[in-house]
């Protein structure tokens, strides 16, 4: 089960998954951010924080690079709480 506080990001990248436009890459790299939020690391934030910024490398749009950083900015915030 994914804990509450990751639950929000979780709902955004699988809704981003879903995109049209999204290379199948793509959607499985977004697909590995989200088992890692599900995991039960104690690194999950950083882990995945790590993960988003290596897709954000990656080509692709600009609409799809900026929903990347929108996830990268809820995931930091939780690790400022």
């Amino acid at each position: 089960m994914v804990s509450p506080q990751f639950q929000e990001i979780v709902t955004f990248l699988q809704a981003f998954q879903e995109e049209e436009g999204l290379s199948k890459k793509m959607k499985e790299r977004v697909n590995s951010v989200i088992l890692l939020l599900q995991g039960n690391s104690s690194l999950v934030i950083e882990k995945s924080l790590a993960a988003l910024e290596e897709l954000g490398s990656l080509e692709m749009s600009s609409y799809h690079r900026t929903k990347i950083w929108e996830a990268a900015s809820m995931l930091e915030s939780v690790l400022a709480r």
